[in-house]
């Protein structure tokens, strides 16, 4: 709808005026909706105010934008086994490299160990997820700190970098980022009854038995680009120590999924 001369319109803008007949353009704006503090799902998990309602709506809200943005055939073989089992590698590999900083070489082996031995039991249903479209436009960074939710509305805002070679994946991708995050928070409830109402919502009978394998790998991921971060010599040292400290709770959670593979069941934070 348009605003009358003078006044604001739906949003609050005010109208520019009238362009001269022979006016080019010359940039454009953008106009962003502006986000309260609260309501995102971190600040509200902290303060015990994230109900099973908002959950809800958090995963239908997935669940719809997966359904939405399935990929083109050739796009879906991101998620077939081998390209599986070489982003796990690449992942180790450069974790790896940080063994006797933030994590230990049993912490990383605990990590190791289970993602290669599932891989081979998993061959036909990771082939089953292809052929089903359940490789997807991924948000590629759906983490509490990104999503918003307010009475019915949701938002989700994607980190300013994000690797693509996370955005085509299987939709558990996203999932699994959510439930991690959610853990870390001590909202380890909420993580379960998200997984459910996801894999109600988007009709995946699969997500039980998939869900812990990229809990793994989103652990690994994240604590990874901590880590990362960590080597940063600009970085003042309180920033430097608080992101060292999240490359560890990553990889702890990642150890406490690992060791619970195999069950259904969401694995509680490790503490």
């Amino acid at each position: 709808m348009a605003a009358m001369p003078g006044l604001p319109d739906a949003a609050g803008a005010l109208p520019l005026a009238p362009a001269p007949p022979d006016a080019q353009a010359v940039a454009y704006a953008l106009r962003e909706k502006q986000l309260a503090e609260s309501p995102w799902v971190d600040r509200l998990a902290r303060a015990g105010k994230l109900t099973d309602v908002s959950i809800g709506r958090i995963a239908r809200f997935l669940a719809q934008h997966h359904a939405e943005a399935p990929m083109e055939e050739r796009d879906a073989a991101a998620g077939r086994p081998e390209q599986i089992a070489a982003l796990a590698e690449e992942l180790l590999t450069q974790v790896k490299k940080h063994v006797g900083g933030t994590l230990t070489e049993p912490m990383f082996e605990l990590m190791a160990r289970p993602l290669h031995r599932a891989l081979p039991e998993l061959h036909k249903l990771l082939l089953r997820r292809v052929k089903k479209g359940r490789i997807v436009q991924c948000h590629g960074a759906f983490v509490p700190e990104h999503v918003y939710v307010k009475s019915m509305d949701v938002e989700a805002i994607s980190a300013a970098l994000t690797q693509s070679k996370y955005h085509c994946a299987d939709a558990l991708a996203d999932v699994a980022c959510f439930i991690n995050g959610l853990l870390l928070l001590d909202a380890a409830p909420a993580a379960a009854l998200f997984q459910a109402r996801y894999a109600a919502a988007a009709k995946d009978r699969d997500l039980d038995a998939l869900v812990p394998y990229y809990q793994v790998l989103m652990a690994l991921r994240r604590g990874l680009a901590a880590s990362e971060a960590v080597a940063e010599t600009a970085l003042p040292e309180e920033l430097r120590e608080e992101l060292r400290h999240g490359a560890q709770a990553q990889f702890s959670l990642g150890v406490h999924v690992a060791r619970a593979m195999g069950r259904p069941a969401v694995a509680p934070a490790a503490q």
